[in-house]
């Protein structure tokens, strides 16, 4: 138990520091001044400060899924639902790099190795979020896994680690983009595409 409670202290100290500092100002040792500990304690749990980044993430993204899952749960029609989440799941990825600021998010790309290694596993499972969403509106999807994979694909020309400094300043414009581009995916899904 207390070593899960260290590992967290430690994955909070790094959320923190890089907005605060940015990521390549903030060390291992920051991060564990930041979380009450000793650089020798951050060690034993992480090896490197890329290895927290990637910890940061995957936590940052497990409670993105989740929120996702809930807001679904308050559609009745299946089809609004799908919309909805994946619009959701563009525009709440939009909202975190715009709170963190340009240099911090820039930074963030900077290690974008560590991100992208992170990408198949984040993919896969907000893959089979929808294929769930798109089994309640058509319960026959016998491709609904595959389908699922090309949302979450198409939806990530919007994400942004893929996006430039330039086009994340208009953060308006790329919700336009969002919602059209879910309300086009979506129709594609309702009409058999994909089926």
């Amino acid at each position: 138990m207390f070593a899960m409670d260290t590992r967290q202290q430690l994955i909070e100290a790094t959320g923190r520091l890089i907005s605060r500092l940015g990521y390549s100002k903030t060390s291992m040792g920051d991060i564990a001044q930041e979380a009450g500990l000793s650089r020798a304690t951050a060690y034993l749990y992480f090896p490197n400060k890329e290895a927290l980044l990637t910890a940061w993430i995957s936590q940052r993204s497990q409670a993105l899924r989740s929120q996702l899952l809930q807001q679904a749960s308050a559609y009745k029609d299946p089809w609004q639902a799908l919309e909805a989440t994946l619009r959701n799941r563009i525009l709440m990825r939009l909202e975190r790099a715009r709170s963190l600021g340009p240099s911090a998010l820039n930074e963030i790309l900077a290690a974008r190795e560590a991100l992208l290694s992170l990408r198949p596993e984040e993919q896969a499972k907000e893959a089979e979020l929808l294929q769930e969403l798109i089994l309640r509106a058509q319960p026959q999807n016998r491709r609904s896994a595959e389908t699922g994979m090309m949302l979450v694909l198409a939806c990530d020309a919007l994400m942004p680690s893929n996006l430039s400094p330039e086009q994340l300043v208009n953060l308006p414009r790329l919700e336009q983009h969002a919602r059209e581009l879910c309300r086009f995916l979506t129709e594609a899904v309702r009409l058999g595409a994909g089926c």
